[in-house]
């Protein structure tokens, strides 16, 4: 489950659902499932996703945040959605990873990136 902000702009939104989705179908040994729960500004809202994996089957749900810096959603909000669907739910198997900033494979990623624009082999 990858819990992101959210935007006004819809199809913001979309690019992270798609973004779940290509997620998925690149990993279909380690996911069944692959969605978005939104804290803001889009739907499924994160308590709506939970939901919907644990209706889907889902016994394990690992949460991974894609924010780069500890606010309070990644600080507060996200842990107390997570505690309350933990009380509710005790059987589900909850793991919250590191927000992607604090992750150290993103440098890599960040070089990465930049380096493929540098060599013309990913457009802006």
């Amino acid at each position: 489950l990858i819990a992101v902000h959210g935007s006004r702009i819809s199809a913001a939104n979309d690019e992270l659902r798609d973004f779940a989705v290509r997620l998925g179908a690149a990993y279909p040994q380690h996911w069944s499932q692959v969605t978005t729960g939104f804290l803001e500004f889009g739907e499924p809202s994160l308590p709506d996703a939970l939901t919907g994996l644990l209706a889907a089957g889902a016994d394990r749900i690992t949460v991974v945040p894609l924010f780069l810096s500890t606010g309070r959603h990644v600080g507060t909000d996200i842990p107390t959605v997570l505690t309350a669907f933990s009380r509710v739910h005790p059987d589900v198997h909850i793991q919250l990873a590191p927000h992607i900033g604090a992750w150290n494979g993103l440098g890599a990623a960040v070089a990465t990136l930049a380096r493929d624009v540098e060599d013309g082999r990913q457009q802006p």
